[in-house]
């Protein structure tokens, strides 16, 4: 009789079918984020952050041509309208670089993103 000889290799045909399934389970990615939140990705964090410093740089950049604009027109206006209008437009670029600031720093927080569930 030749029942454990049989037995043998229904075992060995089983395991290399489950390996073959497992082989090609692992290439498989069934979410669209890395599950760990960790990537092996390198150069992506840091494009990104150089992304979110170039953009506030170039908004920056337009914002103090915009100020320096809007002195310029405050210095063209009479004198009894200059001073008001120079308190105005320091108090609108202040308010102009803290939201560039704000975007800056949204955007850079979104570079080092931990993976995709929230804690609470």
């Amino acid at each position: 009789m030749h029942l454990a000889r049989d037995a043998r290799s229904i075992f060995t045909g089983s395991m290399m079918i489950l390996t073959l399934i497992l082989v090609l389970a692992a290439g498989c990615t069934l979410v669209g984020d890395t599950v760990t939140g960790v990537s092996l990705n390198k150069a992506n964090p840091t494009s990104c952050l150089h992304g979110c410093a170039g953009s506030s740089a170039d908004q920056v950049r337009a914002e103090v041509a915009a100020h320096k604009a809007a002195i310029e027109g405050c210095e063209a206006l009479p004198e009894s309208d200059h001073e008001a209008c120079m308190t105005a437009e320091a108090a609108r670029h202040q308010a102009a670089m803290a939201t560039i600031n704000a975007g800056r720093q949204e955007c850079m927080n979104s570079c080092h993103r931990q993976g995709s569930g929230s804690a609470g």
